[in-house]
C-alpha cells in the first residue's frame, strides 16, 4: 500500500510539473520563435545566413568526389582521359550559359529560384550516379549539365541574397562565411575520398554525396519558410524592402553598365581562371614534377581549399570602405602571383600552394564584398540594385570563360612544355587581375 501510495504521489507530482511546464514552454517557445521568424531580429539574419551557407557544400563535395574517383570511374567505364575530362568541361560551360539566370532570378523570385536550382542540382547528381551505374557517359554528361546548371544558378541566388540581406561589415562576415562553406565542401572530398572508397566503394560513396546534395535542397526549403512563408515574414519583409527598387531587369541594361564594373569583374574572373584550373592540375604536377606520392600529393593540393576555411578570420581586416576592400583584393592577387612564381621559379611547391590558398581566400572575399560598392560608386542610384543582380550574372560569364580559357591554355602548354610554364601563365593572369584592382 505504501509503495502504491508513493507511486501515486510521484505520478501526481509529475502531472503537476507537466501541467506547469506546458504553458511555460508554450510561452517561452513563442518568445524564442520570434527570434527565428521575425526579419527585424538580428538573430534571424544569421539563421538565414547559416541556411544560405548550407546551399552549396554538399554539391561541391559531390563534385570533388567525382573528380577524386577519376581512376575507378575511368577503369570501370573504360573512359579515356579526354572523355573523363568532358565531365568537368560542362561546369565552365554552364557558368557561361546560365548567366541570364540573374534575369530569371529577378523575375521568378529569390526563394523560388533557390529551391528550383537546388532541386535541379539534386536531380543532376542523381542522374550522374545512375549514368555511372549504367555505364553511360552520355547520361553522366546530362547529369553533370543539370547539376552544374542548378549549382551555378544557386551560386548566383546565394550572392544576390547576401547582397540584399547584409551591408557594410556584416557583408564581410557573411561573404567570408559563405567562402568557408563552399571550400569546406570541396576540401573535405579529397581526404574523405580514400576512406569512402575503401569502406563503401565508388557507387555507395557517390550515393552518399547525392544525399548531401538532397540535404542542401531541404535547406533551401527551410530557408524559404523562414525568409518568406511564415506569417511574420509575410507581414514584415515587404515593409523592410519597400524602399528597394523593383528587381526586374532588362537586357538593355547591359549597355548601361559602366566600364569600370566590367574591369572589376575581369579581376574576379582572373581569380577563377587561376585557382580552379591550378587545383585540377595540382595533383598531377606534384607527382610528375616534384616526385610526391599520390597520397602526399592529394593532401598537399588539398591545403589550398582548406586554408579558405579560415576565411571568416579575414572579415575584420577587409574594411568597410571601397578603398580598403580594393587594397585587400589587390593583396590577394599579389599572393596568387607570388604563389605561381614560387612554384615555377623557386620550385617550392608546398609554399606556393599555401600562398594559393591564402591568395584565393583574401581576393575572393574582398572582391565579392566590394562589388556592390563598386557599382554604387559608378552607377546611377536608380539602377544600382538592378545592376547588382545583373553583375552577378555577368560575373558567371567572365568566371566561366576564364576557366575555359585557362584549362585549354594549360593543356596546350603542358603538351609542348611542362607545368612550370603553366604556372608562369597563371602568374601572368594573376598580374592582370591585380591590374583591375588598381
Amino acid at each position: 500500500m505504501l509503495q502504491n501510495g508513493s507511486m501515486r504521489g510521484w505520478a501526481l507530482a509529475l502531472l503537476l510539473v507537466i501541467a506547469f511546464l506546458l504553458p511555460c514552454s508554450a510561452c517561452c517557445g513563442r518568445r524564442v520563435a520570434k527570434y527565428f521568424v521575425d526579419p527585424r531580429r538580428g538573430l534571424h539574419k544569421y539563421i538565414l545566413l547559416t541556411l544560405i551557407c548550407l546551399f552549396i557544400p554538399g554539391s561541391y563535395f559531390h563534385d570533388g568526389l567525382v573528380q577524386s574517383f577519376k581512376g575507378p570511374i575511368s577503369d570501370s567505364m573504360h573512359l579515356s582521359n579526354s572523355q573523363f575530362a568532358s565531365l568537368f568541361v560542362v561546369s565552365s560551360l554552364t557558368g557561361v550559359l546560365c548567366s541570364p539566370g540573374s534575369l530569371l532570378i529577378s523575375r521568378v523570385g529569390r526563394t523560388s529560384s533557390a529551391i528550383a536550382a537546388s532541386f535541379m542540382a539534386a536531380i543532376g547528381s542523381s542522374v550522374t550516379t545512375v549514368g555511372y551505374v549504367w555505364g553511360s557517359l552520355a547520361l553522366m554528361l546530362l547529369g553533370r549539365l543539370l547539376f552544374w546548371f542548378g549549382l551555378n544558378v544557386l551560386l548566383m541566388v546565394q550572392t544576390i541574397l547576401t547582397y540584399d540581406l547584409y551591408k557594410g561589415r556584416n557583408l564581410n562576415c557573411a561573404m567570408t562565411t559563405i567562402v568557408l562553406s563552399i571550400r569546406l565542401g570541396g576540401s573535405m572530398s579529397y581526404p574523405m575520398s580514400g576512406p569512402l572508397l575503401r569502406s563503401l566503394g565508388v557507387l555507395d560513396s557517390l550515393w552518399f554525396s547525392v544525399m548531401l546534395v538532397v540535404a542542401a535542397f531541404f535547406s533551401t526549403l527551410l530557408f524559404g519558410y523562414l525568409f518568406q512563408w511564415t506569417a511574420t515574414a509575410r507581414a514584415v519583409r515587404p515593409m523592410l524592402e519597400r524602399h528597394q527598387t523593383p528587381s526586374s531587369i532588362e537586357l538593355g541594361l547591359v549597355r548601361k553598365v559602366p566600364k569600370l564594373v566590367f574591369v572589376f569583374l575581369s579581376g574576379i574572373a582572373a581569380i577563377w581562371g587561376v585557382v580552379f584550373p591550378f587545383e585540377v592540375i595540382g595533383n598531377d604536377m606534384l607527382q610528375k614534377e616534384f616526385g610526391y606520392s599520390a597520397d602526399d600529393a592529394g593532401f598537399i593540393i588539398a591545403l589550398a581549399p582548406m586554408i579558405s576555411i579560415c576565411s571568416p578570420a579575414l572579415a575584420p581586416f577587409l574594411g568597410s570602405r571601397l578603398t580598403q576592400k580594393l587594397v585587400a583584393f589587390g593583396t590577394g592577387m599579389v599572393f596568387l602571383a607570388l604563389a605561381f612564381f614560387v612554384i615555377a621559379v623557386l620550385r617550392w611547391a608546398v609554399l606556393g600552394i599555401v600562398l594559393v590558398g591564402m591568395g584565393y581566400a583574401v581576393s575572393v572575399c574582398a572582391s565579392y564584398s566590394s562589388l556592390p560598392l563598386v557599382i554604387a560608386a559608378v552607377a546611377p542610384a536608380e539602377l544600382q540594385k538592378k545592376m547588382e543582380s545583373l553583375a552577378v550574372g555577368l560575373n558567371q560569364v567572365g568566371s566561366g570563360t576564364s576557366m575555359i580559357v585557362s584549362n585549354l591554355t594549360i593543356g596546350i602548354i603542358k603538351d609542348h612544355t611542362s607545368y612550370r610554364w603553366a604556372c608562369v601563365y597563371l602568374a601572368a593572369v594573376s598580374c592582370c587581375g591585380l591590374a583591375s584592382a588598381t
